[in-house]
């Protein structure tokens, strides 16, 4: 430790034309700085941060390690937790952007939750792969919200919209040109250390150097040695010979042992290494400026990159040493209840038995949810046998790998697993593991009423009436579909019974399960009453749901309850309840921390939305029948279908709606799914009828396939696109429905008149600051966004209520009842 503490320590230079690049951007919402690694990227605006005394800056590093866009957003927002918890609280229960409107919801959260200035700074944004993120900065530049500004430290140059930003005045670009060191700040750099060079000296130096921030810094530590210029190494040697060796042996060795790591603590570092000392020398590096980074946020310490590839060229430990790090890393983690951070570190050393035991834990199934890609990885990397010797943790993994990523391959693995289970005598809680595996079987079957319930008094047996150890009871039953009809109507004229096995056999599931699910039998009764015209018997089951769902804390079911409740709010007209439950939806949405529950809200309110022809208020992803931003189990992505076809009806584009129809049919057909095979002959009947032909045909056959199970909700809710068709066939053949139809058809028109316009709900709130007498300032500083986007917002209004000015705008809002 005294070699280090000998060691010269360098005043840091104070670059003054960066320095005044940084602080002629304080007006601008983004600063990105790009340059190479060892540019003094990351040293520049930590200076800069202590001049300025602007707002308090939270500082996120990008994570190098970090296999999957879930687990980084997840580090993303615990460290913005630390400065800023209700903000990162909301940010986590919108989760990582996977579409514009998702882009569209996290800009809402930032501009309404952030009360107070806040400078973020991401360093290493090269390191971020989600597009949408990417896109999130640019907007954050263009839309410049009042308390939030952006410095964005990456390796790689701007792509082309941060340049038009820049030409708007909204962004400040800082390059690589203004990164290096000029021949005058070497100078400068080398005389404030008390070295005076001049003239030849200065301009071989900064041939030498070729500008590069890390070249200069190491020539000076090793010219303050050897006072010679013509001793200065090749810069991998400069790192070596003025730092690494400048050590003792001990404390080479902890520096050696530290470089395998991304961040680490003080107490981490002592515990990794083993070296109780390990804290005392990473604090010694960090006051000697030794490429070492301190994040306050965090608390954690980060090797530079130059140091940890130079140390690591040393080859001075055996892969042994390495795994064993690694080990100890994961011992770390794990004992801090980061279960994805120790996964990793155990992936590195190759202990696969610890992964297990990790693995075994209930509700690990979640975990592949989080780092799908981590997870699958990790599996894939242990043997076989070793796999199959801990069957809760294999199990778990393949429950999640069937309903999240391939069904068919989660399959015959499932199925070689039992058989080796069964012909294991000695198999300890063998009855269980059956159970389990017969529990995991029932998803692969899940629209098979008969078959599931087999499969889950199966495992309730097994369970001798216990609960499953691997089943979490936070998991999505409803697979991201708000219609639980949808997911097991499967046969014509079989609903009744499907209605009656619920009734029987749903209890199975949700008791080994622990509370999975609970409610959805009364869901199921809710839809079904709701095609009969069975108006009170659906409200009153909707609030058993309701009630039992939250009881068990079921927020799936909860939201497929109150998707009813708005289905049930348009058949009986009320159009003060349904935006009431619109609002009830949209919380549930953001207050779910499951992707899957937060899709299925936003079809609900797609699905609602296209029913009342309001195509705007409609999400975008849906529109585009988007199935790639959709992350739930293939299960519920057939809904997805529907509302994009009744998106595409309100188009009339008849030629794409023709051509979905088709595939929707093919799709329902292969996969059982009666309600989708509904809607894809009536998309038929529909596109035909919008090119000139007649649909009554289809629609007559259609109607004849319906009557046994008399549920007629899909026509009544498209009733003034059918109407017209229904009204040409014969009375027996459209009377059990025609009655319903036109009187849908006449809400419609209400509901349509009253959105003619298709605001959206930003620009309703807008519309009634307007109407209230508010400037666009005040609106502004109301809804904590810009003037430029209160300005966007309001051109558009305009254009929607076709009108030019605030007077006539407010007339119309008022006459259709919009305020």
């Amino acid at each position: 430790m005294v070699m280090l503490e000998n060691a010269f320590k360098p005043k840091m230079l104070e670059r003054q034309k960066l320095q005044k690049l940084l602080l002629r951007s304080r007006q601008k919402p983004l600063v990105y700085l790009y340059g190479l690694m060892g540019s003094g990227k990351t040293t520049s605006v930590e200076m800069y941060l202590k001049k300025s005394g602007g707002p308090p800056a939270v500082w996120f590093t990008c994570p190098d390690e970090v296999m999957d866009e879930q687990w980084a957003w997840g580090r993303f927002v615990q460290t913005l937790g630390q400065r800023l918890p209700e903000l990162a609280s909301a940010l986590s229960e919108a989760g990582i952007p996977q579409s514009s409107s998702d882009v569209g919801r996290i800009m809402d959260i930032l501009t309404q939750q952030l009360s107070q200035d806040i400078l973020l700074v991401i360093d290493d944004f090269h390191l971020v792969q989600n597009l949408h993120l990417k896109r999130l900065a640019a907007i954050i530049a263009k839309e410049q919200p009042q308390n939030l500004r952006l410095i964005l430290i990456s390796r790689n140059p701007p792509e082309p919209v941060f340049y038009e930003l820049e030409i708007k005045g909204r962004c400040t670009i800082i390059g690589q040109e203004s990164l290096n060191f000029t021949a005058g700040e070497i100078q400068i750099f080398y005389r404030q250390n008390g070295f005076p060079l001049e003239g030849e000296a200065v301009r071989k130096l900064n041939a030498y150097c070729g500008g590069w921030t890390a070249t200069v810094y190491l020539s000076l530590l090793q010219y303050a040695e050897t006072h010679r210029l013509d001793a200065i190494d090749k810069a991998e040697k400069f790192v070596w010979t003025a730092i690494c060796e400048k050590m003792g042996q001990a404390e080479q060795k902890i520096l050696v042992q530290l470089s395998q790591l991304n961040t680490f603590t003080l107490e981490q570092a002592s515990f990794v290494t083993g070296a109780p000392e390990a804290a005392a020398v990473v604090q010694q590096m960090l006051r000697k400026n030794c490429f070492i980074h301190y994040h306050t946020q965090s608390r954690t310490y980060q090797l530079h990159t130059i140091l940890k590839n130079v140390v690591n060229q040393q080859n001075l430990l055996s892969q042994a040493e390495i795994q064993e790090l690694n080990r100890q890393n994961g011992v770390w983690y794990q004992r801090q209840e980061k279960p994805l951070e120790a996964i990793n570190a155990y992936r590195r050393a190759g202990n696969d038995d610890a992964i297990l035991e990790i693995m075994e834990q209930k509700g690990a199934t979640e975990l592949l949810d989080q780092a799908p890609s981590l997870i699958i990885e990790s599996f894939k990397a242990i043997p076989p046998w070793k796999r199959l010797s801990h069957p809760r943790a294999y199990l778990s993994f393949l429950c999640s790998y069937l309903v999240v990523v391939d069904a068919e391959r989660a399959l015959e693995l499932l199925e070689e697993a039992k058989a080796v289970y069964r012909k294991n005598p000695n198999l300890p809680n063998k009855k269980r593991i059956l159970g389990e595996i017969a529990l995991i079987e029932s998803y692969a079957v899940f629209n098979d009423l008969e078959e599931m319930s087999i499969r889950h008094r199966q495992a309730y047996e097994a369970f001798e009436g216990g609960e499953s150890q691997i089943q979490w009871s936070q998991m999505d039953f409803t697979f991201g579909c708000p219609s639980i009809l949808y997911l097991y109507h499967s046969r014509f004229g079989g609903l009744r019974q499907i209605l009656d096995r619920l009734k029987k056999d749903g209890w199975y599931y949700t008791h080994v399960s622990g509370g999975c699910g609970a409610g959805h039998e009364y869901i199921l009764e809710a839809e079904y009453a709701m095609g009969l015209g069975q108006w009170s018997k659906a409200q009153n089951a909707i609030e058993k749901a309701q009630i039992k769902a939250k009881e068990k804390k079921q927020k799936s079911i909860l939201i497929s309850a109150l998707f009813q409740q708005m289905r049930l709010e348009l058949y009986l007209g009320d159009e003060k309840k349904i935006r009431s439950c619109r609002k009830k939806m949209e919380e549930a949405a953001a207050n779910s921390d499951i992707p899957s529950q937060r899709q299925s809200a936003e079809i609900a309110l797609g699905f609602v939305s296209a029913v009342m022809g309001r195509s705007d208020e409609i999400p975008v992803w849906l529109k585009k029948g988007d199935t790639e931003y959709y992350t739930a189990p293939p299960q519920g992505k057939g809904i997805i279908a529907i509302v994009h076809g009744m998106a595409e009806i309100l188009e009339n584009n008849p030629i794409k709606l023709e051509i979905h129809a088709e595939l929707l049919l093919e799709h329902s057909r292969r996969n059982h799914f009666i309600i989708g095979e509904i809607y894809a002959r009536l998309f038929k009947a529909i596109a035909v009828e919008q090119q000139g032909g007649d649909g009554a045909p289809i629609l007559k056959s259609l109607l004849s396939d319906m009557r046994p199970d008399g549920y007629y909700s899909p026509l009544i809710e498209l009733s003034p696109h059918v109407l017209a068709m229904l009204c040409r066939l014969k009375p027996e053949d459209a009377e059990p429905v025609l009655e319903d139809c036109r009187h849908f058809n006449d809400l419609y028109e209400n509901y349509h008149g009253i959105c003619a316009a298709g605001l959206t709900v930003r620009e309703k709130e807008i519309l009634t600051l307007l109407c209230r007498g508010y400037a666009r300032k005040q609106i502004g500083t109301e809804l904590k966004i810009g003037l430029p986007t209160v300005k966007t917002h309001i051109r558009n209004i305009y254009n929607k209520l076709q009108v030019s000015k605030k007077a006539d705008a407010i007339k119309k809002a008022e006459k259709l009842s919009l305020i």
